[in-house]
């Protein structure tokens, strides 16, 4: 979970100054992550990514093409975030999407969505869902708000005198 995926990027370098990574604890590092990988920053969800081949590198494609879905996103964040020191780790699953009539949800084959966890010190796993939101359709329509985001606060200064832990598997 903390091992980097690339091992020279400059990319992923200026991407790491562009958003402001050098300082603040892990959890604002991880939200910063996040939501770098909106709408306001070029970036598009789609169900349908453009294609990547063979030699193809997933997220320098994305920071390239500022297009793709919730595995594109996932997998970016956490290259970023393991790249600054912050454990992260894939998680899958299923969305819910709100039916026609809004009164039930569905779970269909449009469903399987990808998220990132990021293992934040004192708190543990927390979910991250850096696929960007688009404010004009409804949530149904692209995954969950930014207003999901788990709404913790970590206390800096704990965290600057924490003693070393490990991170659980």
């Amino acid at each position: 979970y903390t091992k980097p995926i690339f091992e020279d990027s400059k990319k992923l370098s200026k991407v790491i100054n562009k958003i402001g990574l050098k300082k603040g604890n892990s959890y604002d590092k991880a939200y910063k992550i996040c939501n770098y990988f909106s709408t306001k920053n070029g970036f598009t969800y789609t169900d349908v990514p453009p294609p990547f081949y063979k030699n193809d590198n997933i997220v320098l494609k994305l920071l390239d093409e500022k297009e793709g879905h919730c595995l594109y996103y996932s997998t970016a964040m956490i290259a970023i975030a393991r790249e600054v020191g912050i454990p992260a780790r894939l998680a899958a699953g299923y969305r819910t999407i709100e039916s026609s009539n809004g009164k039930t949800q569905v779970i269909d084959k449009s469903s399987p969505y990808a998220w990132v966890e990021c293992y934040i010190e004192h708190l543990g796993w927390i979910p991250f869902d850096p696929a960007p939101k688009d404010e004009k359709k409804p949530l149904s329509d692209n995954g969950n708000s930014n207003e999901n985001k788990p709404g913790v606060s970590v206390n800096e200064e704990a965290e600057e005198n924490k003693a070393e832990s490990k991170v659980p598997p």
